[in-house]
């Protein structure tokens, strides 16, 4: 039955999501009118668009901010203090341009959402009737804003809270993340925090050795899983070039070992270095997901991401993959106009779903390649979301045009035969179960992989810009580098190599391997 309803007997019990998906849904697309510089409506402005990269990058000209400022635009938040190589004046006008386009950014979400909560108690109250339980995991990483949030809901003491965390994970200080906030936060519930948890279901035994011998946990870390007996030991790499460490170390790794592509991943600290590697492993012919795998920039276009889950229901086909769709049918509602996103609750809008499901089932089997795929399915979805009243005429128009759009992108792409991408290779990008995943270590906590490698692990990228021994930038930094050791299950390769121009190890792999390369048990 769930199959075919695309519900299954939790769907009426559990809301899951992320904190930014549970705000923007239940408190700032239903409150938006609250908030007078959104009083028309808003549109969330992604980071990976086209529009906000070439918004930062003309902030930053026309102040002569450094280079580095651009990481620091998305940093960057109401309230708080100015990251460090952004001005007032380039924070100012940043700001003006969001308001003037109706825009919200990401961390607008948490503010505008805790700003409504703290000056209209009504909504707070809603929140704390419908949900009885609240349970907040990687609570180490919480902000402010998200804190005085659940604050607010837990105010009128209706809703109870189960929180998890690991304060030797927390690693998005950056953002306004601070572990004793889950002390703190904890105190005030009354919270019982007697547990602990020590098992490592994930890593085998050689690994989690490793990672207790970067941060020391009392009482230690044992691995308890089904790898905790695997034989692999962490080892140490140096190369002269990243595509030594791909072609002659990890990828025959992998296939000795017969571990599927899409259980594997490559982790560094920025996307740049990931870009290098992406663009190697496409030439020798390894299907990847990260950066640069997309041969579109997917924020720039509304059907994007609708598209990507509809291509995979053409060969997937439960309650999951119904739900998954809603959501994106949702997300572009909203980022269309948040006024129809209460519309969602609807049957109604169950009923869209199942449609568009149906619509890109019959396109693929007529278009198997994605452009002609493309064109349709953004042009039919407009039409059943609109029959259905779930978006406005001029919304509509929208979502048809964004079809054209993208398959614009697509062709404008060289280094990719257009023609021939097929309606498959689109459900791919949406979920490659079959891809090597590219990853920042940040963008891959909570994440698991049989085989991971890191690589270019030096001084000035882990730890970044050498932060004195025991301050706390260092102190971070090593969480950092202890949470992408622990994404490993089975086989962890780190590496260094000889294109750094300083070419010095990290710091806290020196401490693991004092002798230099090699496997971590002959340490």
């Amino acid at each position: 039955m769930s199959a075919l309803t695309g519900r299954d007997e939790t769907d009426a019990l559990v809301e899951v999501g992320t904190i930014h998906s549970f705000c923007l849904q239940n408190i700032l697309a239903p409150n938006y009118w609250r908030c007078a510089h959104l009083a028309k409506g808003f549109r969330v402005l992604p980071t990976t668009s086209g529009e906000y990269e070439a918004l930062v990058d003309r902030i930053r000209t026309e102040h002569g901010l450094d280079r580095r400022s651009i990481a620091d635009f998305e940093r960057l938040e109401r309230g708080r203090p100015l990251p460090e190589w952004i001005t007032s004046a380039a924070a100012d006008a940043y700001w003006a341009y969001l308001a003037a386009n109706s825009y919200v950014d990401f961390n607008d979400i948490l503010y505008l959402s805790d700003s409504i909560l703290r000056t209209h108690t009504v909504v707070s109250r809603g929140l704390a009737a419908k949900y009885a339980w609240v349970l907040v995991d990687e609570f180490h990483d919480t902000s402010d804003h998200q804190v005085e949030i659940l604050r607010a809901i837990a105010g009128h003491g209706w809703t109870r809270f189960f929180i998890v965390g690991d304060p030797l994970q927390s690693i998005m200080g950056f953002a306004g993340g601070k572990p004793e906030l889950m002390a703190d936060f904890g105190s005030e519930i009354q919270a019982d925090d007697s547990i602990r948890l020590t098992g490592n279901y994930r890593s085998s035994s050689r690994l989690v050795a490793l990672a207790e011998s970067i941060q020391p946990r009392t009482p230690s870390m044992v691995a308890v899983g089904e790898t905790r007996c695997c034989e692999h030991d962490p080892v140490w790499i140096h190369t002269q070039r990243l595509t030594d460490a791909m072609d002659e170390h990890f990828l025959p790794a992998i296939k000795d070992n017969v571990t599927p592509l899409g259980k594997c991943a490559v982790l560094a600290t920025n996307f740049f270095i990931l870009y290098d590697i992406g663009r190697h492993l496409r030439s020798v012919g390894v299907p990847i997901v990260g950066p640069g795998a997309r041969p579109y920039h997917r924020a720039d276009h509304l059907i994007a991401p609708v598209a990507e889950e509809l291509a995979t229901c053409t060969v997937v086909r439960d309650a999951k993959q119904f739900r998954l769709v809603r959501y994106r049918l949702m997300d572009m509602v909203i980022n269309c106009n948040p006024t129809h996103a209460p519309r969602f609750t609807s049957f109604e809008s169950q009923v869209a779903t199942a449609r568009c499901m149906r619509l890109a089932e019959q396109l693929s089997a007529d278009q198997p390649l994605a452009l002609p795929f493309l064109l349709l399915l953004a042009r039919g979805v407009a039409t059943i979301l609109r029959e259905h009243e779930l978006l406005s005429e001029d919304s509509a128009k929208m979502v048809a045009q964004s079809g054209a759009s993208m398959g614009e992108d697509i062709r404008s792409r060289r280094d990719i035969n257009a023609q021939g991408l097929t309606t498959h290779e689109l459900g791919v990008f949406a979920h490659g179960d079959t891809s090597m995943k590219l990853l920042t270590i940040h963008r891959a906590k909570g994440r698991e992989f049989d085989a991971v490698a890191m690589v270019r692990l030096h001084d000035g990228l882990i730890p970044y810009r050498n932060p004195p021994p025991g301050s706390p930038e260092e102190a971070e930094s090593r969480r950092l580098f202890y949470v992408g050791v622990t994404r490993a299950k089975r086989i962890l390769m780190l590496f260094t190599d000889g294109d750094d121009r300083r070419n010095v190890p990290s710091r806290f792999l020196t401490e693991c391997f004092p002798n230099g390369p090699g496997a971590y048990r002959d340490r």
